[in-house]
């Protein structure tokens, strides 16, 4: 139960985690992003995925916070 979210410009993507077949774990990888890759860059269908899991996991409906404003 681990959700892996690699940039695929990061280079600590490169050996990046592959998870063993029948385990409960999701592993998506961003293209064109890099280390600060977060689930709200995530495509639709990723994002679906990823809050699909979580609910599964937790047993509540997750939801997507709001990014907090920026600093000017």
């Amino acid at each position: 139960r681990i959700i892996y979210l690699h940039g695929a410009l990061d280079p600590w993507s490169a050996p990046h985690i592959v998870p063993a077949e029948g385990l409960d774990a999701i592993c998506l990888i961003k293209e064109g992003a890099c280390h600060t890759v977060r689930i709200r860059h995530l495509s639709e269908d990723e994002r679906d995925r990823v809050f699909g899991a979580l609910e599964r996991w937790m047993g509540v409906k997750p939801r997507a916070l709001r990014a907090p404003p920026r600093r000017k």
